[in-house]
């Protein structure tokens, strides 16, 4: 398990925890195992909050409004979203 020495390297990484994959090999996954760090969410979260228009309220309580409800074809639309952010 790979751990950061110094605890300057991140903020708040004295109260992180750590987490580790389990040990697996390598050659059956191509992966390797990866030590990360879960910071404080209560120190580094933060609240989205924007104002819903009367609109959008009844829509967010509607229980037959189904996001992303027009897409068929998820793979396809991601395609296009990624296509079109492209400078």
């Amino acid at each position: 398990m790979r751990t950061i020495k110094s605890k300057t390297a991140l903020p708040g990484i004295s109260k992180a925890e750590i987490y580790s994959s389990p040990a697996r090999k390598t050659s059956e996954l191509n992966e390797s195992s990866v030590a990360y760090q879960k910071l404080d969410p209560a120190k580094y979260g933060h609240v989205i909050d924007c104002q819903l228009s009367d609109e959008e309220l009844a829509m967010a309580n509607d229980p037959n409004v189904k996001p992303f409800g027009h897409i068929s074809d998820s793979a396809a639309y991601v395609r296009k979203i990624r296509k079109a952010s492209r400078p």
